[in-house]
C-alpha cells in the first residue's frame, strides 16, 4: 500500500495519503500480528470501524503491539475483536487503547480475563448504541455492577452471554 501512495508521488510530485475508513481481517496467527499492526497504524488517522475475527493473540509482545496500534485510531467508531481462542493479554492494554474513543459499536470476544471494571471504563462518556461482549469473566450480573447499568439505558443492541 505504501508503495501504491508513492507510486503517486513519482508521476505528480507529491505524496498523497491514502486512506481508509473501514477494515475488517479474518483469521491470523502470531506471525501475523506485527503485519496487522503496521497496517492499522498506516491507516490510523482515517479508520472508522476496525473488524478482527478469529485472531490469534497468543504472544505479549505482539499483543502490545497491536493494541498500541488500535490507540492510535482516534477516528474510530466501530470496534470488534473475536479471537479464535482465549487471549489471556488483551484485557491489559483494552482500557489504554480504547480509552477517549467515540465508539457506538463495541464488540469483543474471547478475552480470558476482561473484568466489568475494566468494560465500565471502557464505555464511560461514550455514545455507545451497540454492544456485544462474549468473554468468560463477563456475565448477566456484570452489567449491574460498576456503572455499566447506566450505559445500558442508551443501548439500542446488547448482546448478553448466559
Amino acid at each position: 500500500l505504501k508503495e501504491i501512495s508513492r507510486t503517486d508521488l513519482i508521476e505528480n510530485s507529491r505524496w498523497r495519503q491514502l486512506k481508509m475508513d473501514k477494515m475488517t481481517i479474518v483469521g491470523s496467527d502470531n506471525d501475523d500480528c506485527e503485519v496487522i499492526s503496521k497496517i492499522v497504524n498506516h491507516f490510523s488517522t482515517s479508520l472508522r470501524e476496525l473488524c478482527f475475527r478469529h485472531i490469534c493473540m497468543d504472544f505479549g509482545l505482539y499483543c502490545e503491539e497491536f493494541w498500541d496500534a488500535i490507540r492510535e485510531c482516534q477516528q474510530l467508531r466501530q470496534f470488534q475483536y473475536q479471537t479464535c481462542h482465549l487471549d489471556s493479554f488483551s484485557h491489559m492494554h483494552l482500557l489504554e487503547a480504547l480509552s477517549g474513543k467515540n465508539l457506538i459499536t463495541l464488540e469483543l470476544g474471547g478475552i480470558e480475563y476482561l473484568s466489568s471494571s475494566i468494560l465500565s471504563k471502557v464505555l464511560i462518556n461514550t455514545p455507545i448504541r451497540n454492544l456485544a461482549i462474549v468473554c468468560p469473566s463477563i456475565n448477566f450480573h456484570s452489567y449491574l455492577q460498576n456503572g455499566i447499568d447506566k450505559v445500558l439505558r442508551r443501548l439500542e443492541t446488547l448482546l448478553i452471554q448466559v
